[in-house]
């Protein structure tokens, strides 16, 4: 494992080292056309980021996943050091593409021309944004999140021979680090209902790679039937929680029994928690009515349970939200008339 590390660092740093054929001199470094930021996929390379414009390239290295790990963390201050952290811009020979950044080796051509390097002092400040689509729909009411660094730079000086360029505030730009969905597929557990779906005075409702929990028992529901619906009001101790998974194959037991990831073969495989977001507003509405069974048996009250207009908020951001106007989470049969 230390040889690995060894040799992605020696990579990296190869990536980034460029020669300087010239004697060019800049009055200014300007990429604010665009706000959008690449960043290197290839092994090796995930710390760089970068802007182009046709020649010229600003490169940004910076550990931000490993400085953002923490989902309550909303942002960092790093200091350019040269090493860890660096700046640099480049000029080409001829319009450059992400593969002379990121490749090892890097194309022949176009080739450096000029290397200026950001001196040491210098300050990247990570914000994280989170993008939030809402869809509503009956047919589709899935959630798509994206996930954003925002990079700034405060107090940069480019200084090589005669080019001395210095910025006290910079926008780098965006750049998109995940994106996930929300699906909100929920079927009443393939139709099986809510019965066998309980633990910990809970209802569950699963779906792949989704649970959506709703704090309410038997003892809850209507012990008739209605007419109109029953609404209990959700609040902070009455709550619905929505858990998305990395992976599917989720059950009741893993769910309820494990408030993060879920224990995977090995300590090195769990099926990560990747959503949680939590619902201290809106309503729970609850339609029963007597069944009619045809076999003569006795009738069974069923309750069928909808949230409207449900907040659901970000529980590692409570500044992020998004409202469900009406969500179909399941039946429940109560045995006994």
């Amino acid at each position: 494992m230390k040889k690995f590390f060894t040799l992605a660092g020696i990579s990296l740093m190869f990536l980034l080292t460029s020669c300087n054929d010239g004697n060019l001199v800049y009055k200014d470094i300007d990429f604010s056309k665009d706000n959008a930021v690449q960043r290197c996929g290839t092994p090796g390379a995930e710390k760089i980021f970068y802007k182009l414009q046709k020649d010229e390239a600003l490169i940004l290295v910076v550990d931000a996943d490993n400085i953002m790990k923490d989902e309550t963390v909303a942002g960092a201050e790093i200091e350019i050091d040269g090493t860890t952290t660096s700046l640099e811009y480049r000029k080409y020979t001829d319009k450059v593409e992400g593969k002379s950044i990121c490749n090892l080796p890097p194309p022949a051509t176009p080739s450096v021309i000029q290397s200026i390097p950001a001196s040491p002092g210098g300050t990247v400040i990570i914000s994280r944004n989170l993008q939030i689509t809402n869809n509503v729909q009956e047919a589709n009411n899935s959630v798509a999140l994206v996930y954003q660094y925002i990079f700034s730079l405060l107090n940069v000086n480019f200084s090589e021979g005669q080019t001395n360029i210095k910025y006290d505030k910079m926008l780098f730009g965006t750049t998109n680090y995940a994106n996930r969905t929300l699906a909100f597929a929920f079927t009443n557990n393939n139709n099986k209902g809510l019965n066998n779906y309980n633990c910990n005075n809970s209802l569950y409702s699963l779906a792949d790679t989704e649970a959506l929990i709703v704090n309410l028992t038997e003892a809850d529901l209507p012990k008739d039937a209605t007419t109109s619906d029953a609404i209990i009001e959700l609040n902070d101790k009455r709550l619905v929680i929505l858990k998305k998974y990395e992976r599917g194959g989720i059950n009741v037991k893993d769910v309820c029994n494990n408030a993060g990831d879920i224990p995977g073969s090995n300590a090195n495989n769990p099926n990560k928690l990747v959503e949680l977001w939590a619902a201290p507003k809106g309503q729970i509405a609850i339609s029963s009515r007597w069944t009619e069974p045809v076999d003569g048996s006795p009738a069974k009250l069923q309750h069928t349970i909808r949230l409207v207009n449900t907040t659901f908020v970000k529980a590692s951001d409570t500044n992020k939200s998004f409202v469900k106007p009406a969500l179909t989470f399941g039946t429940y049969i109560s045995e006994n008339k």
